[in-house]
C-alpha cells in the first residue's frame, strides 16, 4: 500500500468510511450480539458448575477495568475486513492467521465462530465442522447488507446494498414526528440510528415469499437475500420454539447464552433488545 493510499484510507475512516471501513463496527456489533446469544457456560468457564475461568474467560475478564462486556466481547472479535480492497471467499476468511486473541486456543477457528457453533473457544481438540464453521463466517460477514464490499468508487458505489441493507438504510425510530421526505435526509437520520436498534426495528420484515425474516435467516447462518439459501419454515419454528423455551429457564440455564447477574448485557447490546 503506498503513502497516498494509506493517506486516503485514514480520510475515508475519519469520514465515516465510504468505502466500508468506518462500518465495520456494524458487523462486529451484529456479531457479538450473536455471541451473548449463543454462549454457554462453558464458553467462558472450565465447567456449567465451576466459576473457575477457562483460557477465555481468562482473556475476556483481563480486559481494562470499566469497560462494559459488549466492548469486552468485541474487542476480542478482531474485524474480518480487508484494507487492500480485495475480496475473500468463506474459506478463506475461515483459514486466515488468528491473532491470539481472536483465536485463543490457536485451533485456527476464530473465538466467534467457535461459540456459534457450541464449540470450545479455549478448547484445542473441540472444534466445529469445517462446513458449520464456512456456512457461519460466509452468513455472519459484510454480505449480510451488501452485495459487494472494497469495490472502485466512494460510498454506495463502492460498496452496493442488498435487500437488507437498503432497508436498514431508511430505518429510523418508529415514533419519529420529522421522518424527512429525501432519500438522503432519511439515510443521514437512519445513520444515527445504532445498528442493533435499526435491526430490532426490522426483525419481523422479510424477503417476499420468505418463511424466514432477515433477523432469522442471520440467526440460523443463512444467507439475508439468497432464496437458494434460505432456512425452511420448519427450522424456523424450530427456532422460535427453542428461543421461547430458553427464555422460560431464566439466566441460570447453560443453554441461554452471556448474560448473567454477574455480567449484564451491557453496552451497545442494549440496542438489540428483542433480537432473539
Amino acid at each position: 500500500m503506498n503513502t497516498t493510499r494509506i493517506v486516503l484510507v485514514g480520510t475515508l475512516i475519519l469520514l465515516g468510511g465510504e468505502r466500508g471501513l468506518g462500518k465495520e463496527r456494524h458487523l462486529e456489533q451484529v456479531r457479538t450480539l450473536l455471541v451473548v446469544r449463543e454462549a454457554r457456560c462453558t464458553s467462558c468457564h472450565e465447567s456449567q458448575s465451576s466459576e473457575e475461568l477457562n483460557a477465555y474467560g481468562r482473556r475476556l475478564a483481563n480486559r481494562p477495568a470499566g469497560m462494559s462486556w459488549a466492548e469486552r466481547i468485541l474487542q476480542m472479535e478482531q474485524s474480518d475486513s480487508r484494507l487492500d480492497g480485495g475480496e475473500e471467499k468463506p474459506e478463506e476468511q475461515a483459514n486466515r492467521p488468528s491473532t491470539p486473541d481472536s483465536d485463543v486456543d490457536g485451533d485456527g477457528v476464530a473465538n466467534w465462530v467457535e461459540i456459534l457453533a457450541h464449540t470450545s473457544p479455549a478448547n484445542k481438540k473441540d472444534t466445529p465442522e469445517a462446513a458449520l464453521a464456512a456456512r457461519i463466517t460466509a452468513a455472519v460477514s459484510c454480505r449480510m447488507c451488501h452485495t459487494a464490499t472494497h469495490q472502485l468508487g466512494v460510498g454506495q458505489e463502492a460498496n452496493p446494498h442488498n435487500e437488507l441493507g437498503a432497508l436498514l438504510a431508511k430505518t429510523v425510530e418508529k415514533k419519529s414526528s420529522n421522518r424527512p421526505k429525501d432519500a438522503d435526509a432519511i439515510r443521514q437520520q437512519a445513520e444515527a440510528v445504532p445498528i442493533l436498534r435499526r435491526l430490532a426495528l426490522t426483525k419481523v420484515k422479510r424477503p417476499p415469499k420468505s418463511a424466514a425474516s432477515y433477523w432469522h435467516r442471520i440467526r440460523l447462518y443463512r444467507s439475508t437475500t439468497d432464496s437458494g439459501d434460505a432456512p425452511t419454515r420448519e427450522a424456523v419454528q424450530k427456532f422460535k420454539k427453542e428461543t421461547a423455551r430458553r427464555k422460560r429457564e431464566g439466566r441460570s440455564s447453560p443453554t441461554t447464552g452471556f448474560e448473567h447477574p454477574a455480567h449484564p448485557e451491557d453496552g451497545f447490546l442494549r440496542d438489540g433488545k428483542g433480537l432473539d
